[in-house]
């Protein structure tokens, strides 16, 4: 027991005074630096909003309104949609019930007109800004959408026009008719095609995804053209030589035009 008490003093006792010692001499904080850090008044608190606003925003909202619409129509109205995929040439909307008269359903083909020909505004919009973004670099995205939609309403006015004169010339009245129905089909089907596609397409950012709707879209271009010229050889007083020279008129000469306006705007 008396060899402990030594060993308490010169070993544990020892320690401890040197542990306090160390504290000790650690440097004191001065009053001033708690004063400092305490000082609230100079720190100026200056809060900034930041908006997270992206255009893809209106955009999801605008195509989840039509799919909301198009999922309406497809519940109440499904043989509108089959009608519609069918492409055919020689049919009448009808009212079930006792009257027999017919009527063109104008407010479900104005919604399919609109759908149209905004999804495809928003497609075209998507492939400027990923291929040809030089050319909108002065422009907002607003600005750039509504050039596409007005130069997207004057084309289809384009090939209204060409297709009625056409009928009047020669005399085709029937012939006119179905390549109407069969070009606004089509383009119905181009647009409901689109919209979940490029839902898909803003929130994946996949490229091979783009490129396949691009060829989707292609494939169901040449459809019409191939239906436009079926619809052509069905009548005897037209030559292939003769419609190949109408799809170039109704076809190639509008995006002529604008191929040449965009590269003289480049240039410029």
């Amino acid at each position: 027991m008396n060899d402990s008490i030594p060993y308490y003093f010169n070993v544990v006792g020892f320690s401890e005074i040197s542990a306090d010692t160390t504290l000790n001499t650690a440097k004191p904080v001065s009053s001033n630096t708690l004063v400092e850090f305490l000082d609230l008044t100079s720190v100026k608190v200056s809060p900034e909003i930041i908006t997270n606003y992206s255009g893809d925003d209106f955009i999801t909202y605008v195509l989840l309104f039509f799919l909301g619409i198009i999922a309406v129509i497809w519940h109440f109205l499904p043989d509108r949609l089959l009608m519609i995929f069918s492409l055919k040439t020689d049919y009448q909307y009808s009212r079930t019930g006792e009257s027999n008269v017919s009527v063109p359903g104008n407010l479900i083909t104005g919604f399919f007109w609109l759908n149209f020909i905004v999804v495809v505004s928003f497609f075209i919009l998507i492939i400027v800004e990923k291929y040809y973004s030089g050319l909108i670099v002065a422009m907002t995205k607003i600005e750039t959408l509504s050039i596409i939609v007005i130069t997207l309403l004057c084309l289809i006015m384009y090939r209204t026009i060409i297709i009625f004169v056409a009928s009047v010339v020669f005399r085709t009245k029937k012939m006119m008719k179905s390549q109407l129905i069969v070009g606004r089909n089509i383009q119905f089907i181009t647009g409901l095609v689109l919209v979940p596609s490029i839902l898909f397409l803003i929130y994946s950012n996949g490229s091979y995804l783009l490129y396949i709707m691009m060829v989707t879209v292609a494939v169901l271009q040449l459809v019409r053209l191939l239906k436009i010229l079926i619809i052509g050889k069905s009548s005897t007083m037209f030559s292939t030589f003769h419609i190949i020279l109408y799809l170039c008129t109704l076809e190639l000469v509008p995006i002529l035009v604008l191929t040449g306006l965009i590269v003289n705007d480049s240039v410029m």
